[in-house]
């Protein structure tokens, strides 16, 4: 599948703002996404790519700020290599290490995940997908019904698995996450349910543990399901938003009988983990 990227530069740029601008994307049918410190990269198939939707946005949110943007087109051959010619190891605290197949195995870790990433999101070299690593190291899964929602590559389904879970479900609303996650299973050598779907796909089904790294915007949506589907005493841990955004998906969790625990921080981006009560 042929990908469009398009760059999107904000003025002034916030995370608020960049949020804002996030969740119209989503609405648009963008659902993978690269930040940089000046910079919002989007990507979409080519075929669902309309550039007079985001000529219409940049009007809609110019009274708020305003973005400059170019597009180009990503064959997906090309952009696997991209991907593999920046991908280098990720060391967790001293525990577990994430590296591709082509890269040396570590020999001092407890924990290794080996990851082919593709196009879906999730090497360790994000803030929040190394955060929620970190978390995971210090979990104890053993005998714990597991949810991996917005998997990408699948990386926290495999340190699920390496944690001792033995019953893990990863679900993606994007076709390639999906088969990307499918593979990385099997490159690690574990077996999980792989569904293709939003939260809908799981719904009424319970689990011990939920991992959500999404964006701001889909955990305020889910956040509900989450509860539902969240055995009680079960664990809630999520990723994806900044440190502005941490109070108000604070507030929704505890209206839907949630509390939170503690959190982690890095580069104004957040990590937090939440009980049911």
């Amino acid at each position: 599948m042929d990908f469009t990227e398009v760059n999107l530069q904000l003025s002034p740029d916030n995370s608020q703002n960049r949020e804002m601008l996030i969740a119209a994307l989503d609405d648009l049918g963008y659902d993978s996404y690269w930040e940089e410190e000046d910079v919002l990269r989007a990507y979409i198939s080519c075929a669902a790519f309309d550039e007079s939707k985001i000529k219409e946005l940049q009007q809609n949110l110019s009274p708020h700020f305003s973005f400059h943007y170019q597009n180009d087109k990503l064959p997906g051959q090309n952009w696997n290599q991209v991907w593999e010619s920046n991908f280098e190891p990720v060391r967790i605290n001293d525990q577990c290490g994430v590296r591709a197949p082509f890269h040396p195995s570590f020999d001092d870790l407890e924990y290794e995940i080996i990851i082919e990433p593709q196009m879906s999101f999730g090497t360790a070299h994000h803030e929040t997908t190394a955060m929620m690593l970190d978390y995971l190291t210090h979990i104890n899964l053993k005998g714990k019904k597991v949810l991996d929602m917005g998997s990408g590559t699948g990386v926290l389904a495999v340190m699920a698995h390496l944690k001792g879970a033995p019953e893990i479900t990863a679900v993606d609303n994007d076709e390639w996450a999906v088969t990307n996650t499918k593979n990385n299973i099997l490159r690690n050598k574990m077996d999980a349910e792989v569904l293709a779907g939003d939260i809908e796909s799981v719904s009424g089904r319970s689990f011990d543990q939920i991992l959500a790294n999404i964006n701001r915007n889909i955990l305020l949506r889910q956040i509900p399901f989450y509860a539902d589907m969240l055995a009680s005493g079960g664990a809630l841990l999520i990723s994806g938003f900044y440190t502005d955004d941490l109070q108000v998906l604070k507030n929704k969790a505890e209206f839907n009988g949630f509390t939170l625990k503690d959190f982690k921080d890095k580069r104004n981006w957040v990590a937090a983990r939440f009980t049911k009560r």
